[in-house]
């Protein structure tokens, strides 16, 4: 039965997915996010559903190439362009060069993709339901997560798929994710043009913060409580009604402690003596091992070149009761580019996501429209979310930052659009005025 849902699932995507270009993209945001072929027992086990819709999506993008709309940020798009060769070129000149290929292949699909979804996605409707796709395979985890929590089946190390990559490839990352998803639901309860016909609609939105919250909890990761506080302080600094927020997270922090095990608390425990800790002084350790790998390789090591630090890591602590044995990860977004892609390669990541979020500031200050004004914030809460949860993991190649930056892109061109629109009926009021 799971092959044949799955199978229904995606042939529907396939089959209108070559006449209208955005339903493309939602299939290809739901096999690239939930990977379906992993979940399925028979038939579609292991299947490349991914490529294929990669395949429809290209296809589609071809066949409506004449409704592609107007991209109002070229310098963006120049720029993700620009990091997309860049990484091409650090993985040609890369240390480990079979193990940088396969994840110079993940990358670049999502890079590409991301740099061509603002050029079909031509209204509200179509925006919002791409963002929708993106919320609904993420919450597909959480779900499955929350649930475990209720019935205290949590605690650091869940994986619901063993051996699995991406959002459940490690508990801090699905941890991050999930606080991420906490926005969109927000925003869809408030503004969401597609459900606001649907009866109880906040309730059911607000039961999927609620899952979020507890699967957060259930993962026992110290990146989830980091990521609520930086979620809470943002939203709170964001909001117009900031009393009701407050009673919100208090009533959200009332059930959460009925959900926390001991193991939780022992495990937020060590972050009061993190000098002493192993996994937090080993990201300290792997960091300062990448500050001298750069120096003597400014263009980086190309992908996956963390496993240049087998057997160095221990001269970069004096805590002898610490050891590290093998090779370690960069753990942080930051240290990941710089490690993998050198100075220059560091710079154009951070220089894309500064710029997408000052324009979704410009965004949020002059639009008029509530819609595109509530979408500008809510991007701009979920990209500080992944800054901020992404210094401690790495994540910098994960498909979410990319579709945040397309989504962004996708507004701004909605937004130049009411404005011109706003203009012209300005314009043609005061001419018939006179």
């Amino acid at each position: 039965m799971t092959d044949l849902f799955i199978l229904f699932v995606f042939c529907f995507f396939l089959l209108f997915g070559f006449r209208f270009p955005s339903i493309a993209i939602m299939g290809f945001i739901w096999v690239d996010t939930i990977k379906p072929q992993s979940l399925a027992y028979s038939f579609l086990n292991d299947r490349p559903l991914s490529m294929i819709m990669a395949v429809v999506c290209m296809f589609s993008f071809m066949l409506n190439f004449k409704q592609k709309q107007k991209h109002t940020k070229l310098n963006l798009l120049g720029i993700l362009l620009g990091f997309s060769i860049w990484v091409t070129i650090t993985t040609v000149f890369s240390l480990y060069p079979d193990q940088a290929w396969v994840k110079w292949n993940d990358s670049i699909k999502v890079l590409i993709f991301s740099a061509l979804i603002p050029f079909f996605i031509a209204n509200k409707n179509q925006l919002e339901a791409i963002m929708i796709a993106f919320s609904v395979s993420m919450s597909f985890f959480v779900l499955a997560v929350g649930v475990k929590t209720i019935f205290g089946g949590g605690g650091y190390g869940v994986v619901l798929i063993p051996g699995r990559s991406g959002v459940l490839a490690e508990s801090s990352t699905f941890a991050a994710f999930a606080v991420m998803l906490i926005p969109f639901h927000v925003f869809l309860a408030q503004h969401s043009i597609l459900f606001s016909h649907i009866p109880l609609k906040r309730s059911m939105m607000l039961g999927a913060v609620a899952l979020s919250v507890l699967a957060t909890i259930g993962s026992g990761a110290r990146t989830g409580l980091l990521g609520i506080g930086i979620l809470f302080v943002k939203m709170f600094s964001e909001s117009r009604r900031k009393i009701i927020l407050i009673l919100i997270a208090a009533f959200f922090g009332a059930i959460s402690l009925q959900f926390m095990s001991e193991s939780w608390y022992e495990r937020m425990d060590t972050l009061k003596d993190v000098g002493n800790e192993s996994s937090a002084m080993g990201r300290v350790v792997v960091w300062r091992w990448t500050l001298d790998f750069v120096q003597e390789r400014p263009i980086g090591g190309g992908f996956v070149s963390y496993l240049a630090n087998r057997g160095k890591l221990n001269q970069y602590t004096d805590n002898r009761s610490l050891a590290f044995q093998g090779t370690k990860a960069f753990h942080s977004i930051y240290f990941e580019v710089l490690g993998e892609h050198g100075y220059l390669g560091l710079f154009l990541y951070l220089l894309m996501i500064f710029l997408v979020y000052r324009m979704l500031g410009k965004i949020k200050k002059e639009s008029d429209d509530e819609w595109i004004k509530s979408a500008a914030v809510m991007l701009r809460v979920v990209i500080i979310v992944f800054l901020v949860c992404g210094a401690f993991i790495g994540i910098a190649f994960q498909p979410t930052l990319y579709l945040m930056i397309a989504y962004s892109i996708c507004l701004n061109n909605l937004h130049v659009k009411d404005m011109s629109g706003r203009n012209s009926s300005d314009k043609d009021n005061a001419y018939a005025s006179k």
